[in-house]
């Protein structure tokens, strides 16, 4: 057992360093005024926040008062009253169709893998701005819901934009469902052999050479403005839910279970009016 000083040390260092982290992977959704000045006795602490003990305390971490009072938060359950039916979308998928360079890792929560040259992986555009995909992960279950049901796992890919400040931030988010034993995600299949167990360290990378999810993420989607669905639960976030479900593997569903032992889903948040637009492409 740790003596209170050096629990308390812990847990500052823990609040930092997510703080820290959130800055460097998402400038411009957090003040820079805001960010704490970096403690080198916290350089080796984890991420602060956890799934175990629930997400209701997420309001008191330090940047993160907008888990708990924000109206805009993400994610949310889409139902028909309050969908907007839009023909043309406003969203246009340019990823390359090359092999690309990425790197895998885990942050104790789930894998992540970062893409190491997102100019070279090509752009979505969103309202006429230009994003570039920084990485993606994983949540299980689904995080959001359609008419109320949840899939077994979640797919975020995360994208910010080019030459424009403040930065901003759109996720294109892919709900999975289980099929027979033998549909195998042929995507997934590039990289989820080498998911890291949990408990490896943060700072341990595998460069993989993958393709990107072209399949995943066509067709129809429901676009929202809603946040981050970890702290600092930062608004202002571009939504993208793609509306047909992918599908793996039972085999797969376990690879990725393996990685992610406790489930790492955000409770769905109050829609508090917010419109849905429907572009059935």
């Amino acid at each position: 057992m740790k003596s209170a000083a050096a629990a308390g040390l812990t847990g500052a260092c823990l609040l930092v360093t997510w703080v820290l982290l959130c800055c460097l992977s998402f400038p411009g959704t957090v003040s820079a005024q805001t960010c704490p000045p970096v403690n080198p006795n916290c350089l080796t602490c984890a991420v602060s926040y956890n799934y175990n003990l629930g997400t209701t305390d997420w309001g008191n971490l330090p940047c993160s008062q907008t888990c708990g009072t924000g109206l805009l938060q993400s994610p949310i359950n889409i139902v028909p009253n309050n969908l907007i039916p839009r023909i043309n979308g406003d969203l246009t998928r340019s990823y390359t169709q090359a092999i690309v360079t990425a790197e895998i890792f885990t942050d104790g929560k789930t894998p992540t893998v970062e893409i190491v040259s997102p100019l070279n992986a090509g752009t979505i555009t969103v309202g006429g701005i230009t994003y570039f995909l920084r990485h993606f992960h994983f949540h299980i279950p689904s995080e959001h819901t359609v008419f109320g049901i949840r899939q077994e796992m979640e797919l975020h890919l995360v994208h910010t934009s080019i030459n424009v400040t403040p930065q901003r931030t759109t996720v294109i988010a892919v709900r999975f469902t289980l099929e027979e034993a033998d549909d195998t995600n042929s995507f997934l299949a590039q990289f989820f052999p080498q998911l890291p167990p949990v408990t490896q360290p943060v700072t341990t990378r595998t460069t993989i050479r993958i393709q990107l999810p072209f399949k995943e993420i066509k067709g129809a989607y429901y676009r929202y403005n809603g946040s981050l669905t970890t702290p600092p639960c930062t608004e202002g976030v571009n939504w993208a839910v793609i509306a047909k479900l992918a599908t793996f593997s039972p085999a797969q569903f376990n690879q990725l279970r393996a990685a992610i032992p406790v489930d790492n889903a955000r409770p769905l948040q109050n829609v508090n009016g917010r419109p849905v637009t429907f572009f059935a492409l």
